[in-house]
């Protein structure tokens, strides 16, 4: 449970204060929001601009470390301002392997435009206020900016750190209440019930409304997730790869991200990944409703149950991804007139290196549909900590020995880049209908893992 650093006493101030500032940034967003869509840019948009503007000449890699988005997320914003007039790419001059970011006159028009569009708005905000007030406010808001600069910062700016100790859920609807949250649906705790593991391309600010960032201490090391609302449901977002991919697939810590999402409540998890095809029916662009996997990882910790204190558990993962999410998503797929196919077999290599023709033919021998490198260990560790686990795997291209050509990471981005917005839909247009309790076969059998309770798995 998060440590009060504070007397008893002063938690309803807190919670109050809380309470009233995060009322005010919702409304500047709402209100940023509205200013923006008037001059037809999105919140994304403007803030690239913005970095683009602070720091003129980024090359693509450096305006996704700036942004903190994934490359393909960033591809997409610059081909959409690229269209409007708004950047354009031009070449180094001291090295034309490399691509560089200007700003163009009309960017830099639309900006001064946004800026005292804004600033218009909070001087007619402040009009309504007494002089004396204003003058109290503008004091108070400098001794709140002095004393938050210089007060130690626990967690990410945005968010908060919370442990993986202690009776979760509990907590997060006290602190809820306490600062007068509703929950969705009506009356009643506000569980997180539904995770996204992914990233590329998946998250977009613009589709979750309220995001704010979390990091949880787990007995495994930290896990950084986002959190928003999207159609009345609370939904969390994992990056699998970590900020802008920095992390290959056998770095990943599978076990704080599982374990991160079972403490916060979670009880759905949809993954998303790239994978190469090796059946010639699964062309690129289709997805793929694994049911099966086969595990040829090497070096990676695959369970939370190491003996010891933990003691040693044997988990069944006869049918390791949930069915009835298998089955929304492809009812989904099949209304949006997506190639959906439920059903295959998926194939977990280490990575991060492609595979060779020749492993390819034997896992195609083996019964493999598709390949990937990060199947495994997370559904089974999903497994164990009891949540409803599904993937999307994304066939991106033929796997090796079948495309007749060299594979590239930039191949599987374009790919990706490309078909985004169909994952998007059919990801998106499921979760409304994931918002009733779970009744599929998973979801009856007991968790091996015990999160946060004393006495059980720390």
């Amino acid at each position: 449970m998060a440590e009060r650093r504070f007397p008893a006493l002063e938690w309803e101030l807190v919670a109050e204060a809380e309470q009233h500032l995060r009322s005010v940034a919702n409304l500047v967003k709402c209100h940023g929001r509205a200013i923006l869509s008037r001059f037809e840019i999105t919140p994304p948009q403007f803030e690239a601009l913005l970095v683009m503007l602070r720091h003129p000449n980024l090359t693509m890699g450096e305006l996704c470390q700036r942004l903190d988005l994934a490359s393909s997320t960033v591809t997409d914003l610059v081909d959409r301002m690229e269209r409007n007039r708004l950047v354009e790419r031009v070449r180094d001059p001291e090295d034309r392997r490399v691509i560089r970011l200007r700003l163009l006159p009309r960017a830099q028009e639309l900006l001064d435009a946004v800026l005292e569009a804004r600033r218009a708005y909070l001087a007619d905000v402040l009009r309504r206020l007494d002089p004396v007030d204003r003058r109290v406010l503008l004091r108070s808001l400098q001794r709140l900016d002095a004393a938050m600069r210089g007060q130690e910062v626990q967690a990410p700016l945005g968010g908060r750190t919370v442990t993986g100790r202690g009776d979760w859920q509990a907590t997060v609807a006290k602190e809820r209440a306490t600062a007068g949250c509703t929950p969705a649906g009506g009356g009643g705790e506000l569980a997180m019930r539904l995770a996204i593991i992914g990233g590329t391309g998946v998250y977009d600010p613009e589709i979750l409304e309220n995001v704010r960032e979390e990091t949880v201490v787990t007995p495994y090391g930290r896990a950084t997730v986002r959190i928003g609302t999207f159609r009345d449901q609370e939904v969390v977002f994992l990056a699998r790869h970590g900020t802008g991919h920095t992390v290959p697939p056998h770095r990943i810590n599978y076990r704080a991200n599982i374990y991160a999402l079972a403490a916060l409540g979670v009880q759905r998890v949809i993954a998303t990944a790239a994978v190469g095809s090796i059946r010639r029916e699964f062309g690129a662009g289709h997805f793929v409703l694994v049911d099966q996997f086969l595990d040829f990882t090497k070096n990676r910790v695959s369970t939370f149950f190491e003996g010891g204190e933990e003691g040693v558990v044997h988990v069944d993962v006869t049918e390791p991804y949930c069915p009835q999410l298998r089955a929304t998503l492809h009812a989904v797929g099949r209304e949006l007139g997506i190639p959906v196919h439920n059903g295959g077999v998926y194939v977990c290599t280490e990575g991060p290196r492609f595979e060779t023709a020749a492993e390819i033919r034997a896992f195609e021998r083996l019964g493999g549909d598709v390949v990937g490198m990060t199947s495994v260990p997370e559904v089974v560790l999903a497994r164990e900590a009891g949540l409803c686990y599904a993937t999307v795997a994304m066939v991106t291209n033929y796997a090796a020995g079948l495309s007749g050509a060299p594979l590239t990471h930039e191949e599987v981005l374009e790919v990706m880049a490309s078909n985004v917005v169909n994952l998007r839909r059919l990801i998106l247009e499921a979760i409304p209908r994931l918002a009733a309790e779970r009744s599929c076969p998973c979801a009856a059998k007991p968790a091996p893992l015990r999160v946060g309770r004393e006495g059980q798995q720390p």
